[in-house]
C-alpha cells in the first residue's frame, strides 16, 4: 500500500514499503552483474548468484504477500536477537509479518535476510550487495563533502 501513515500509529510497511522496490533493484542489479562478480569472485559465483537471486526473489515474494517473518537460519550471533525478537513478538501479538509489525524490525530483518543469503554461499559470503550504491552516493556527495570540509576546516 502507498496510504499516509495516520498520527499515534507504529510506522508499519502497512501504509508504506520501500522494500519491494528496494529488493527487485538489487536482483536486477545481481544479474546485471553477474560476469563481472564472477569475474571479482571466481566462476564459482556465478552459479551461486543464481541460488542468491532465487532466495532474494522468492523473499520479496514473502513481503508482498506479507507472511509471517520466518526465523534466519544464520549461525552468526545477531540472528539470535532476531529470532528471539520474532518469537516474542509471535508469544505477544501473534506471528509478525511485514505489515503488520514495527518498521523498524521488519527495515532491518529485510536487509539481514539479505546477508543471510551471501553467507550460505562459499565464494559470496563477504560480497556487499549494495557496494556500488553505496560508492556511487561517495562520488556524488564528494563535492559536498570537500565543500563542507572547507568551512570546518
Amino acid at each position: 500500500m502507498d496510504l499516509k501513515t495516520p498520527r499515534n500509529v507504529y510506522l508499519s510497511a502497512f501504509y508504506k514499503s520501500r522494500i519491494p522496490v528496494i529488493l527487485t533493484a538489487l536482483v536486477d542489479n545481481l544479474a546485471r552483474n553477474k560476469a563481472k562478480i564472477a569475474e571479482e569472485y571466481g566462476e564459482e559465483a556465478k552459479e551461486e548468484l543464481k541460488t542468491v537471486i532465487g532466495e532474494i526473489s522468492e523473499f520479496k515474494y514473502e513481503i508482498q504477500t506479507n507472511k509471517p517473518l520466518k526465523n534466519l537460519t544464520s549461525r552468526a550471533p545477531d540472528a539470535q536477537l532476531y529470532n528471539g525478537y520474532i518469537e516474542k513478538q509471535t508469544d505477544e501479538m501473534g506471528p509478525p509479518t511485514p505489515f503488520h509489525t514495527i518498521w523498524l524490525l521488519t527495515e532491518c530483518y529485510v536487509y539481514r535476510r539479505v546477508r543471510q543469503a551471501f553467507e550460505g554461499t562459499n565464494s559470496l559470503k563477504n560480497f556487499d550487495p549494495f557496494r556500488n550504491q553505496k560508492e556511487e552516493a561517495y562520488n556524488v556527495g564528494l563535492p559536498l563533502i570537500n565543500q563542507l570540509g572547507q568551512y570546518l576546516w
